[in-house]
């Protein structure tokens, strides 16, 4: 038979796990888009956007693949979206060709523009 503490600590072991499994359940995860975010592919299709609404969201540069998330829907290298062809992707900006020729460029961050900027270091100065 068990004795009171064995008992004790049994039950409380039992309200601890439960406890946590109903907290891990409730949690969501912190990556995943907000539930109005995510449109489903036949909705975007339907909508009516030119090329200055869209939004490349991420990128992923693999040796093997090359991967832009533009408007929600993850775009492979060589694919097409909208009628434009995923020609490059690079880490910061992809670039398409729609019809006609006329190239698309979308950037991760089109507010924010970039340049090297060097240390200045001893063997600069002389």
């Amino acid at each position: 038979m068990f004795d009171l503490k064995r008992l004790t600590l049994l039950i409380a072991l039992l309200v601890a796990s439960t406890v946590t499994l109903v907290t891990a359940a409730v949690l969501s995860d912190p990556m995943r888009p907000s539930a109005g975010y995510a449109v489903s592919t036949a909705v975007q299709s339907e909508r009516v956007n030119s090329q200055g609404d869209w939004v490349l969201q991420s990128v992923l540069v693999g040796a093997e693949r090359a991967v832009a998330v533009i408007d929600g829907v993850p775009v492979s290298r060589g694919e097409l979206y909208r009628g434009a062809r995923l020609l490059k992707v690079q880490a910061g900006q992809v670039i398409l060709q729609a019809k006609g020729g006329k190239k698309i460029v979308l950037k991760l961050t089109p507010g924010i523009h970039m340049k090297m900027v060097f240390a200045e270091t001893e063997i600069n100065r002389k």
